[in-house]
């Protein structure tokens, strides 16, 4: 809650009241390969806190859309690059990484459960 209210106090700062956030156009789309999926079920269960749970990811793409982010003082236009996946049994995930920056979360769990 005080992650979303600190996004939401920057955000009125820089772009005024009443901002929105709307998506302009989906560039590019590129499936994840079976091995950067595995990696983003490990930063899915990092992301959503669920790391004992019995989860597999199916489908997963990485996305690269542009947005645009404003408000009654000002707006711009904003590209990134993300992951998203589709677990069972529930609805899409974005992952704010890259898929080639998946890898260092798979090896991040893989120290964490040596200890």
């Amino acid at each position: 809650d005080i992650m979303i209210k600190y996004s939401l106090d920057s955000f009125k700062e820089k772009y005024g009241d009443d901002v929105s956030i709307v998506l302009k156009e989906q560039l590019n789309s590129t499936p994840l390969t079976a091995e950067q999926l595995n990696d983003a079920l490990e930063c899915y269960k990092a992301s959503y806190g669920a790391y004992k749970s019995q989860i597999t990811i199916a489908e997963g793409y990485e996305i690269t859309y542009t947005y645009i982010i404003g408000g009654s003082k000002s707006s711009e236009e904003i590209s990134e690059t993300a992951c998203f996946v589709k677990p069972e049994n529930d609805c899409w995930k974005m992952l704010p990484v890259t898929a080639e920056t998946l890898k260092g979360f798979n090896n991040a769990q893989s120290l964490l459960d040596q200890q």
